[in-house]
This record gives structure tokens, C-alpha cells and sequence, in this order.
């Protein structure tokens, strides 16, 4: 991480988790690297979910101008770290991009404390305690990035 200078967050939708962390961990380190997120949904410019939006605002998150992003070939080859919420978006990226093997991983694994579970779930549709939940495991992941990040002395 302390290398990185692109890391890519991905998750199935981009309207939520990788969303989330696109948006707060670029609040909290700037531009000092370059951060972005996709997700496998084939429909790219979907809004963020509307409950996220305000359910993120609490903590602090916001998206003034926010449209998900669909995966690529050039989102993924240009990023030097890519963090995955679930297990299943890492056997489908290093499926489809066999090149982001070494460089992809788990969000969870940045924090070493179980501070967050192995897999984020998606909490489309469901309560907003749910929502918050999410919110909650991300934002934990991002604000210890940024700590590295900002303590490295250099981003490469």
C-alpha cells in the first residue's frame, strides 16, 4: 500500500461499498494518490444508492458528483492495488483479468485487528442498520489506509 499510487476499490454494483470507499478514503488523503472504484454490473452512470447517500452523509461521506463505473481492462491494468469486498469479485476479477493477480486483495486485509469481517456484504435493499453496518467496516478499512498513506512520506 505504501507504493501504490492507483488503488482501485471494487465491489459488485459501484452504488455502495467500493463507493464508499472511493469517496472517503480520497476525503481523507486528497490527492496524494489516485483512488477509484468499479463493480461488474454491466450498466455503467447509476447514481449511488439513495439510502447510502444519506446513511453516508452521517459519517461523514459525501458524493457530490458520483456515477458507478463498470470494470475494465484499463481501471484494472492501471491500478497498483485493487481491493475487492468479497471473495467472489476476486475469483471473478483474476478470472476475467488474469493480470491483477499480486495486486488484488481483500479490503479486510488492511486492518489487522477483526475490526471488520473477512467479506463486506453488500447491503442493497436491505434495513438501514445495514446499511450502516457497511459503512462502519468500510470507513474502518479506508481511515487506516489513509493513516499509511499519509504517514509514508511519499506515496511510491
Amino acid at each position: 500500500m505504501r507504493r501504490a499510487n492507483h488503488i482501485l476499490f471494487v465491489c459488485y454494483g459501484n452504488i455502495n461499498r467500493s463507493a464508499v470507499a472511493e469517496q472517503h478514503l480520497r476525503q481523507m488523503v486528497g490527492s496524494k494518490v489516485q483512488i477509484s472504484s468499479c463493480g461488474f454490473h454491466a450498466e455503467d452512470g447509476r447514481p449511488v444508492d439513495p439510502t447510502m447517500k444519506s446513511m453516508a452523509k452521517e459519517y461523514g461521506v459525501n458524493f457530490p458528483m458520483w456515477s458507478s463505473r463498470t470494470i475494465s481492462r484499463e481501471l484494472v491494468d492501471s491500478a497498483d492495488l485493487i481491493l475487492a469486498m468479497e471473495v467472489s469479485h476476486l475469483v471473478r476479477l483474476f478470472r476475467e483479468f488474469p493480470s491483477a493477480e499480486g495486486r488484488a486483495f481483500l479490503l479486510s486485509s488492511v486492518i489487522t485487528s477483526k475490526a471488520i469481517p473477512l467479506e463486506i456484504s453488500d447491503p442493497f435493499g436491505k434495513t438501514p442498520d445495514i446499511y450502516k453496518e457497511c459503512i462502519r467496516e468500510v470507513t474502518s478499512a479506508t481511515s487506516a489506509m489513509s493513516e499509511v498513506i499519509l504517514h509514508s512520506g511519499s506515496a511510491s
